[in-house]
């Protein structure tokens, strides 16, 4: 028989917090007997392994910093703490949302994570102008892309053909430039959609004109350059005042 692996002795997760992410939290998700429906029940994890893991060579391994399990309508990802630290700190749009969520959208909090929404001020800065504006261009791309990608359901793919663009990823788009916005204006990031909720949700149902969305897309480019311009957030984020708040987590946890 072969031996337990040391992994699996000293190494299991211990949870700090998970939330849902996606459609859900931005008040945009489709019930899926919707025929314009392609959304998943999106989750997101962080989480730390005991303290051997982090003091010894066996914990070595980048590879454990994240995963992502799908199955069925849901679509779990997971990141070890000093990974979700560091794309806090570049302002990932991927992870920045879970700063900025209502009480009712985690699932499971620990006191290290309400310490670090208490903190989350250290993670504001100009630089989402870079982020956002960089993300949103992507999706600008995969909008235009009238063929089937890696990352597309035939549902999707057939929303894609029906109306010549992705409207989901055009609907992405026009909430990023939005957030990104509003953020540098606020310093706050709103999540979830009330005011443009209407809107966004009719961009994904295909109600838009693809010749709207790019309209919409350049105006709100152009806006995000005033915005970033005027903006008096920081330049950078301070990576001290980080480290400092991943040291004290760290201390809590372990």
């Amino acid at each position: 028989m072969k031996p337990q692996s040391i992994y699996n002795k000293m190494f299991e997760q211990i949870p700090i917090m998970e939330s849902y992410r996606g459609s859900i939290v931005h008040n945009l998700y489709i019930e899926p007997n919707n025929p314009m429906s392609t959304d998943d029940v999106d989750t997101i994890k962080v989480y730390a392994y005991p303290k051997q893991y982090y003091l010894t060579l066996e914990g070595y391994n980048k590879s454990r910093e994240v995963y992502e399990r799908k199955e069925g309508e849901l679509d779990e990802v997971a990141y070890e703490v000093r990974k979700m630290f560091y794309m806090l700190s570049t302002l990932n749009p991927n992870v920045l949302n879970t700063l900025y969520l209502r009480d009712e959208d985690y699932i499971q909090i620990s006191d290290a994570w309400k310490w670090v929404l208490k903190n989350k001020d250290i993670f504001r800065s100009k630089e989402i102008y870079a982020t956002y504006a960089g993300y949103a261009r992507s999706q600008f791309t995969r909008m235009m892309q009238n063929s089937k990608l890696g990352y597309m359901g035939e549902k999707r793919f057939e929303i894609v053909k029906n109306f010549g663009y992705d409207t989901k990823n055009a609907s992405h788009l026009i909430r990023l430039l939005r957030s990104g916005i509003e953020f540098l204006k606020t310093g706050e990031l709103i999540v979830y959609r009330v005011k443009d909720r209407e809107e966004l949700i009719s961009i994904k149902q295909g109600k838009w004109t693809l010749e709207q969305v790019q309209t919409e897309a350049d105006r709100l480019l152009k806006e995000f350059d005033v915005s970033y311009q005027e903006s008096k957030l920081p330049e950078t984020v301070n990576k001290y005042n980080v480290n400092k708040l991943l040291y004290e987590v760290m201390e809590m946890i372990l």
